[in-house]
């Protein structure tokens, strides 16, 4: 618990000190994220008893550096900045689609690696898989961001 405390805490002093940027951001977002490697999916599911794709991912946005966003991934792809994924960077989103459908977002933890929550397969819940993955890794259409907006919102 005070861990999560000097967490919020220093998301609050970096943001009123006027010293956020990206970086931090992201940084935030990747910690936050990390905390919930394990956490058991669930459909539908927004908090740590259990997370959906994109309930993982709004979940971490919100938790990290208070920023809301969509609890879909069609709303995900469909609103942010968009981004080749050459121009994704740690902390942004992934998108994957399946037969020309929206299917799964996930977060790209390093440049080769994403953390996301998974329905199914050998490994289930929230995990860190290889961005070149063989089921994911093909279902790539790019990536959205959504930090350079909300920089913009902070006084």
């Amino acid at each position: 618990m005070r861990l999560k405390k000097i967490s919020c805490l220093f998301v609050v002093c970096v943001l009123c000190a006027g010293t956020s940027n990206a970086q931090t951001i992201r940084e935030l977002i990747l910690e936050t994220a990390k905390q919930y490697r394990g956490t058991p999916y669930r459909y539908g599911g927004t908090t740590p008893d259990g997370f959906d794709c994109s309930g993982f991912v709004s979940f971490v946005y919100q938790k990290a550096a208070g920023i809301a966003i969509p609890h879909s991934s069609k709303g995900l792809w469909n609103s942010g900045k968009a981004l080749q994924l050459e121009q994704a960077e740690p902390g942004d989103i992934i998108a994957f689609a399946d037969h020309g459908v929206i299917s799964h977002v996930a977060i790209l933890f390093d440049t080769d690696h994403i953390i996301h929550a998974v329905s199914a397969g050998p490994r289930r819940g929230v995990i860190v898989s290889p961005l070149a993955d063989r089921y994911f890794g093909p279902r790539i259409i790019g990536a959205r961001s959504y930090l350079k907006e909300a920089l913009k919102e902070l006084p």
